[in-house]
């Protein structure tokens, strides 16, 4: 109940805005018709070789800018540098309650508004313009799902990670700039990762980042199966011993500015 609460706060604090990030969607939308226009331009017409047709592509498009709000765009370093400037991570990690959880559960709430005023007037927009693409089949609906939850949760735990790195340096803009650029380039979700150059490419797909946009959008597309859960399962698990780690860390180090 104590994480339910603390979710259903993350979520209102953002009902607020709701109609500026109504505002904000068309411009969302906007970078999601230059994207397809540019692989319209690039990606064959039709291919027996080539996964990544035109069709595919625009379909990909789509479905990154969709996901996007629940995988991939989240603020920077959950606000945790703020309390760290104020001092006030001090009580927070005070409490008798984990800090990780605590940050978990009020950003899923976050996650759940950015879902139901983001995502999905977004896929609204793109099914009344350039078509939104149906799943390839009931099972491949069925496990983007929680494909789409790992997703999330990897990118929880990243960007937990930018905001811990401020109990350390204090600032964060340097890690959210690495971050930002890292998941632009190698989540899959405007170049789809195992079409990068040379050695990048092989390995791409197995980077936690991919987990963010890659498979969920292949597994919806049918390009891939239950083993891309796999992979982000085990990323998942990765990540969670990674946060708690650093979390630890963090007791003995924190660094109060102006507190």
């Amino acid at each position: 109940m104590l994480y339910a609460r603390v979710g259903r706060t993350g979520y209102m604090r953002n009902v607020a805005y709701v109609w500026s990030h109504m505002l904000n969607n068309l411009a969302s939308a906007i970078f999601g018709f230059i994207y397809i226009a540019l692989w319209q331009a690039v990606a064959p017409a039709s291919s027996t070789t080539d996964p990544y047709t035109q069709s595919t592509m625009t379909a990909m498009m789509v479905l990154a800018q969709v996901f996007a709000w629940v995988t991939t765009f989240l603020p920077a370093g959950l606000g945790i540098q703020a309390g760290v400037r104020s001092g006030a991570i001090a009580l927070e990690m005070a409490r008798p309650v984990p800090f990780f959880p605590m940050v978990l559960a009020r950003e899923s709430g976050s996650l759940v508004y950015q879902f139901l005023y983001r995502s999905i007037p977004l896929a609204l927009l793109f099914a009344c313009t350039v078509g939104f693409p149906r799943p390839a089949s009931a099972v491949s609906l069925l496990l983007t799902v929680p494909s789409l939850l790992l997703g999330a949760y990897m990118a929880l735990t990243m960007v937990y990670t930018v905001g811990m790195t401020a109990l350390w340096t204090t600032e964060i803009r340097w890690a959210h700039w690495l971050y930002t650029s890292l998941v632009a380039l190698l989540s899959g979700g405007w170049i789809p990762a195992d079409i990068m150059p040379g050695w990048l490419g092989k390995v791409a797909p197995y980077l936690p980042f991919a987990s963010q946009q890659f498979y969920p959008i292949r597994i919806y597309l049918g390009l891939d199966g239950a083993w891309a859960l796999v992979i982000q399962a085990a990323w998942a698990l990765v990540m969670t011993v990674w946060c708690y780690w650093i979390t630890r860390r963090a007791f003995r180090r924190v660094v109060v500015q102006g507190g």
